[in-house]
């Protein structure tokens, strides 16, 4: 955890509702024990940055048949790297100060044979709404 002047960071290894929970826990221990004032309201914002690591058969080559064309030209130009594939997509909304960190980004797992399906994938919300966006995704991808 992290205090800032203007605000505090938590990271956990599980979900964003842990960290919501730890933050809630320590905020309480603060009242309870040191007499901060602290009220609900006082929160103007909260932000989320949600990563997870996935398996799933999504087939990120079949967004569109036209990368085959640029794989072609790529596997031409660089003909020692073999099999060039799809290794990932972002979407950002446009840059804005009131909202860093708004991409949702899906990539294969650094490290990783393509063979063993492995994503990472990053979302500005919470853990749980970030699965839903993942399997809404792969739903959208298997109806080609």
């Amino acid at each position: 955890m992290q205090l800032y002047h203007d605000g505090v960071v938590a990271e956990t290894r599980h979900s964003t509702g842990e960290s919501d929970n730890l933050l809630n826990d320590v905020l309480d221990f603060m009242v309870k024990s040191y007499g901060l004032r602290f009220e609900d309201t006082m929160i103007r914002k909260k932000s989320y940055s949600s990563e997870i690591i996935l398996s799933s058969d999504i087939a990120l080559d079949s967004i569109s048949p036209k990368f085959a064309k640029f794989f072609d030209l790529l596997q031409n130009f660089v003909p020692d790297v073999p099999d060039f594939r799809t290794c990932g997509i972002h979407f950002a909304s446009e840059a804005d100060s009131s909202q860093s960190g708004s991409i949702f980004r899906l990539e294969r797992q650094v490290k990783q044979p393509f063979s063993s399906n492995r994503y990472y994938s990053q979302a500005p919300v919470r853990t749980e709404v970030h699965i839903v966006l993942v399997e809404a995704l792969e739903e959208i991808l298997e109806s080609r």
